[in-house]
């Protein structure tokens, strides 16, 4: 029965529980009258040591109906960079970290297996203490957190639905407790006891603020929580969900499964693309946005500087191998404890949260024997919207209905894999992520030589007399990239076949590489190019500060109801080129056959080397050329070492084998 009630400004009359037509919830609540207040949630941890359990600043937006009695279910955003950011690291402390750097030279082959870099969880300190409760009290509203922290309007479109939306900074942000420490258990237990709170577990407890004891129940909540965001936000729910935590399902967008796939690759350091020199401990910097309260984060700075430092030892920027550090922040882990279903959203172009994220977690989950589906579209690192030929929110909807308000719709019968076609960006339904073949691409024979020295290729490898800023990737990237592909220089090798029927690439392509370095030392990289002869139209992957564009198929295509404004129907727009970069590759030579052990490498001999590029869905034309390109340091991406290196290929040993769906 509805119930009328005041917001202050005007008489307004709501349902008292969410109304579903056709599987998802209407727009039936009103957006003026929601209800917003800040509580500070108790965690398990202690991370900066000051003896005292941490405490995290949580806002809370929900309909209010849920002061009348209605309980709601809670979509959840955990993201460290919403409190803002605060960086220490300058320019130059970036590139100082890449610039003429001395790999680690192994001086004995290892045989070290995954098995002994295995992380063990440390007991929670006994001497920690924990808020006392001295009564209940009433969240307070400041309009001023709710101004400066980003993203808090992201969720609109679901608080008229009858959703809650909650979003936490973390550990180490504005107005909350402890360190920033970049996707470490700490953080990731922090963030599952705000899970459990907004689930409704008595154990976990929170406040009105950070001192008083006065205690805040959510008395709104139904108890079904899920998990979503894009990017650090969508990693994330991986992590709180390989902890058991009571969350019932999870909507990561762009997420990344394993730390290590991010920064690593095959023993290598790699940034993300238009990143190079970031690492967790800058990333873990940028987020440390409790340092904008400077009265209070002075006790605390020199011991996170130590924190920051002891990070920057435990990751090894120089070796790159897998170890306990990347085992803590790897999510694949955690087999049993996860129990929620997940629906994984990635873009086949993402050169940010790279597509072996999604790839590897959307297995783990179904080795899991849990509900998933996946969802992989033509764009980069971004959070899709309505785009022509798929109802993007119909699709969350029906998820967000069945998991979280048990509405019986089919959500969980839907296609496991939904996937964009690159040509006309169409939609594809299939069964699981699966190729049924292979094709195999032999180089021809005959040695070829290329060098590390990106100048080689017309790039200025100096960041002298730059200005500080993105213009070291500006064009002169790109027009590297180009004298890359081309093998017209002296710092790439080129290898084309012909593709004489459509072959859709379905997986990860292996490249086989032959070849000697004249250094124990060195980094191989490798991209596959799909060449149109005549030219093509595709959906080429973004460039630095530009996303890749959409143009408008239907004006107001989206009605979001309420008095929010209709939004359009988009796609993403094809350029004309006469070639794109499907995938990429990059790999330590000293790591030929393990991330978690390394390789002595002898000068002048030929070793086999596995190149595994990014899984990628794609499918090249019938008429076109597939180019093999090898090379070295990658400047959008790896280390840039002092020593150069010359690498020799043997083409008779070289070759690609492709994944394909027949």
């Amino acid at each position: 029965m509805d119930k009328t009630y005041s917001n202050g400004k005007s008489e307004v009359s709501e349902p008292l529980s969410p109304v579903f037509k056709d599987g998802t919830a209407q727009p039936v609540f009103d957006f003026d009258s929601v209800i917003r207040e800040i509580v500070y949630v108790e965690t398990d941890v202690d991370s900066d040591g000051d003896g005292f359990a941490d405490k995290v600043q949580v806002l809370i937006q929900r309909p209010a109906a849920t002061e009348k009695g209605m309980k709601a279910a809670v979509l959840f955003e955990a993201r460290p960079y919403s409190a803002g950011m605060s960086r220490d690291f300058t320019f130059t402390d970036y590139h100082s970290r890449i610039e003429d750097v001395v790999l680690k030279e192994a001086k004995e082959t290892t045989t070290t297996t995954k098995d002994d870099w295995k992380w063990v969880p440390s007991p929670p300190s006994p001497e920690m203490k924990r808020q006392a409760v001295n009564g209940e009290g009433t969240p307070a509203y400041d309009e001023d957190v709710f101004t400066r922290t980003a993203n808090v309007n992201s969720y609109d479109y679901w608080l008229i639905r009858g959703y809650v939306f909650a979003s936490c900074a973390g550990l180490g942000t504005r107005d909350s407790d402890g360190f920033e420490t970049c996707a470490s258990s700490l953080e990731t237990s922090a963030f599952a006891s705000v899970a459990r709170w907004l689930s409704g577990d008595p154990s976990v407890k929170a406040f009105t603020d950070r001192t008083s004891g006065l205690q805040v129940k959510p008395f709104w909540s139904n108890g079904n929580v899920c998990m979503t965001g894009k990017s650090y936000a969508g990693s994330i729910p991986y992590a709180v969900a390989s902890t058991g935590a009571p969350v019932k399902t999870i909507v990561p967008v762009a997420g990344i499964a394993s730390w290590y796939d991010y920064y690593r690759s095959q023993g290598t350091y790699k940034s993300c693309l238009f990143n190079p020199g970031e690492d967790t401990d800058t990333l873990a910097d940028g987020c440390q946005s409790r340092k904008l309260n400077e009265e209070e984060y002075v006790p605390f700075k020199e011991k996170y500087r130590e924190t920051l430092l002891e990070m920057r030892a435990q990751f090894d920027q120089l070796g790159g191998d897998y170890n306990t550090f990347w085992d803590e922040r790897n999510y694949m882990e955690g087999k049993g404890q996860r129990q929620c279903s997940a629906l994984i959203i990635h873009g086949l172009n993402d050169f940010n949260v790279m597509t072996v994220n999604a790839e590897n977690m959307f297995r783990t989950f179904r080795n899991d024997g849990l509900e998933t589906r996946i969802i992989l579209h033509q764009g980069a690192h971004c959070v899709i919207d309505q785009l022509e030929n798929l109802d993007y929110h119909g699709i969350l909807g029906r998820w967000f209905a069945h998991y979280l308000y048990g509405i019986d719709n089919g959500a969980e019968k839907e296609a496991p894999v939904l996937i964009q076609d690159n040509r006309d960006l169409s939609w594809h339904e299939y069964d699981d992520l699966s190729s049924n073949g292979c094709i195999t691409f032999q180089a021809e024979s005959g040695t070829k030589t290329f060098v590390s020295d990106p100048s080689k290729a017309g790039y200025n490898v100096s960041f002298k007399d730059k200005m500080e800023g993105p213009m070291y990737l500006g064009d002169e990237v790109y027009e590297w990239e180009e004298a890359i592909k081309s093998g017209s220089t002296e710092a790439s090798v080129v290898y084309t076949f012909d593709v004489n029927e459509d072959m859709h690439i379905s997986g990860s392509p292996v490249v086989t590489v032959k070849a000697s370095s004249d250094t124990p030392t060195g980094i191989l990289s490798g991209m596959l190019v799909d060449i149109a002869p005549d030219g093509m139209e595709a959906v080429l992957r973004e460039k630095h500060t530009e996303q890749i564009p959409v143009h408008v198929v239907t004006l107001a295509g989206l009605v979001q109801g309420g008095a929010l404004p209709d939004k359009d129907t988009t796609q993403f727009t094809k350029t004309r080129t006469k070639d794109k970069i499907v995938t990429r590759g990059w790999m330590d030579i000293q790591n030929r056959t393990s991330i978690y052990n390394t390789d002595v490498v002898k000068p002048g001999e030929f070793y086999e080397f596995q190149l595994k590029m990014q899984p990628e869905d794609y499918t090249v034309a019938a008429g076109h050329k597939l180019a093999l390109v090898l090379y070295s340091v990658d400047v959008e991406i790896t280390l840039r070492p002092a020593l150069t290196t010359t690498f020799t290929v043997d083409g008779a040993g070289t070759s690609v084998t492709i994944p394909v769906l027949k």
